[in-house]
């Protein structure tokens, strides 16, 4: 049976990967500048521009009707618990994917690989150690063998700042590929997954700015109505009946007919 992720959204959902802000965790801990040259003299005050990775975020399917991410991001207009949960077949998402990949002027798609459009479950770092991390449902066997890992990782980046030479542009750009899958612990009941995507192939698209705020960096993956396979709306969606409703007519007229749930748990 194909794994199953949810997607918390108001009830008009839109598949769009968005560019989030630069990730505090992990990177401060495996980078910043030192003042061993004239260029990293510059570094400690100018930051080149990196590129980063577009993020897909999705929590398990069990997690389709949970109090606390009805509060957190089932929101309508900004109210809480307004909004949906929409569960999709995530196999059929990657091949569809895959699919839609379209040539390149820059670059070659044809080397993206199958690690390139996979889902990773986020690690969580320990709030009262830097250099912990844990994983929810991942055996203990697996989650010392990560932490393994950053303490190398730790030590090679270490080693690399030391260099003459240091770049702190190439350090960013290479930590920028698994920097994005790791929060701080206080959100570990998530059980967050994020599907990471490099933008190569996808036309990067912008949103209108709304002064002071600069416009949102964006790319559109696939539709995502034919890979639905639940939706859960929130507890306190106004005449839910109507919605479900709604939902189950538009999406049988592409012969999809998925499961469609009313939450009831008590949110106040």
């Amino acid at each position: 049976m194909a794994k199953t992720y949810i997607i918390m959204t108001t009830t008009c959902p839109h598949c769009q990967s968005r560019v989030p802000p630069s990730p505090k965790i992990v990177k401060n801990g495996l980078t910043g500048p030192r003042l061993h040259t004239t260029k990293n003299r510059i570094a400690a005050v100018t930051k080149p521009f990196t590129q980063k990775p577009s993020i897909g975020n999705f929590v398990a399917e069990n997690k389709h009707d949970a109090l606390t991410l009805w509060r957190m991001y089932g929101k309508e207009d900004k109210e809480e618990a307004k909004g949906c949960a929409i569960t999709i077949d995530t196999a059929s998402l990657i091949k569809d994917i895959q699919e839609a990949l379209v040539p390149d002027s820059k670059a070659d798609t044809s080397t993206i690989n199958n690690d390139e459009l996979s889902f990773y479950r986020v690690a969580y770092c320990k709030v009262d150690d830097e250099n912990s991390f844990i994983v929810p449902g991942v055996n203990a066997k697996e989650v010392k063998k990560l932490n393994n890992c950053m303490r190398e990782l730790l030590k090679e980046t270490e080693s690399f700042r030391a260099e003459e030479d240091f770049d702190q542009q190439d350090l960013e750009e290479l930590l920028n590929k698994i920097a994005y899958l790791f929060k701080s612990d206080e959100y570990q009941y998530e059980q967050e997954l994020r599907l990471v995507v490099s933008g190569v192939g996808f036309e990067k698209k912008f949103s209108e700015s709304s002064l002071p705020n600069p416009p949102k960096v964006y790319i559109e993956l696939v539709p995502i109505r034919p890979l639905i396979r639940k939706i859960t709306l929130g507890p306190k969606v106004e005449r839910a009946d109507e919605w479900a409703v709604a939902f189950h007519y538009s999406l049988k007229k592409d012969d999809h007919e998925p499961d469609i749930l009313i939450s009831h748990l008590p949110f106040k």
